[in-house]
């Protein structure tokens, strides 16, 4: 093979060239067979189970879809407050009092935080995680954690708590 090396805006491009039929014969050796083998295939994978997916936490999921309109509106409504409390203190030419600037001001940052949690619980909270395969399928009815049992003797009745 010949080797042909260009050097243009100082970076090297090797190209390799094939032989030539003159190279050939003029070295007596004949040049390889070029290989056409394509490896070999890998083996088809197994067929697995779909996964089941289910939401890391429904109630957080639904809690936040219901905190972000109440989140919008009570922001919307503290703005909307703070705004007047500050237009109304300059038309009057006096600065705006304490405690309407304060009550709007929470109004806005309460609602804020609910919108922000909102966001954040839904996020969290409609994440799906796999489950676990042991528990996908199992339909058998599941233990109470608390039991309340009854108990009657000849001489004496009573109630047994489990926990």
């Amino acid at each position: 093979m010949r080797t042909l090396l260009l050097a243009t805006l100082s970076l090297p491009v090797v190209l390799l060239l094939a032989p030539s039929a003159s190279a050939e014969s003029t070295a007596g050796v004949p040049a390889p067979p070029a290989a056409a083998v394509a490896p070999p295939a890998p083996p088809p994978l197994a067929p697995t189970a779909p996964t089941v997916m289910k939401r890391n936490s429904t109630g957080m999921f639904v809690t936040g879809i219901l905190l972000i309109p109440v989140g919008t509106l009570t922001a919307a409504v503290g703005g909307i407050m703070l705004a007047i409390s500050a237009g109304a203190s300059s038309v009057a030419g006096t600065e705006a009092t304490g405690s309407a600037t304060g009550v709007s001001a929470a109004i806005l940052g309460g609602g804020g935080a609910l919108l922000v949690g909102g966001i954040v619980m839904v996020v969290v909270g409609g994440k799906k995680v796999p489950v676990e395969s042991t528990t996908a399928l199992d339909l058998s009815p599941r233990q109470p954690k608390a039991t309340l049992e009854p108990l009657f003797g000849p001489t004496s009745a009573g109630v047994r708590v489990r926990f």
